[in-house]
């Protein structure tokens, strides 16, 4: 088995763990390495804070773009619960800035062909290059916006300095 193999197998063992312990998500198969799985945990434990046990279902894990996407259904209540959306921003935001392998600090590289990763320089691959410099990276701050009735309600930004998500006012 070569490393990349070893990696994958490694990926889910360690998946399937995670299954185990959060049961009432209903977890699907992660499309994603295990570097992100940390912070996977950490979203699942703050989303059983939030919302009743069982209430939410995770219907995919993945890496999409170099970033990781979480996709979740629940209740009308809980899906208006912008605790959710911004605990799962805040997961995504947090991964762009982690390599997907083994979760060190890394950045957004696109790859020949245009592949676009999150990667740490021991982790990137070959003849890739960063998509932004490491400081414009580091310091990127992305918004969400929430809807209620179809009309914007608020605005979050990930503030990368406190590692947290924060409200804003509409900059309109």
């Amino acid at each position: 088995m070569d490393d990349y193999e070893q990696e994958w197998a490694d990926a889910w063992r360690q998946w399937a763990e995670i299954q185990i312990r959060f049961p009432e998500f209903n977890l699907p198969t992660a499309e994603c390495m295990a570097g992100w799985y940390p912070i996977i945990e950490r979203l699942l434990v703050e989303l059983r804070e939030i919302a009743p046990r069982g209430s939410i279902r995770v219907v995919q894990v993945k890496e999409k773009l170099g970033e990781l996407r979480v996709y979740w259904d629940g209740p009308v209540e809980v899906q208006h619960d912008e605790r959710v959306s911004v605990a799962v921003f805040a997961a995504e935001c947090r991964a762009v800035r982690s390599c997907e392998i083994c979760g060190k600090p890394g950045l957004r590289r696109i790859g020949s062909g245009g592949w676009l990763s999150t990667r740490c320089d021991g982790h990137a691959p070959p003849k890739s290059r960063p998509t932004h410099s490491a400081e414009e990276q580091r310091s990127w701050q992305p918004e969400m916006r929430s809807y209620r009735k179809g009309q914007p309600d608020s605005v979050w930004r990930y503030d990368p300095t406190r590692d947290a998500v924060v409200a804003v006012e509409d900059e309109r």
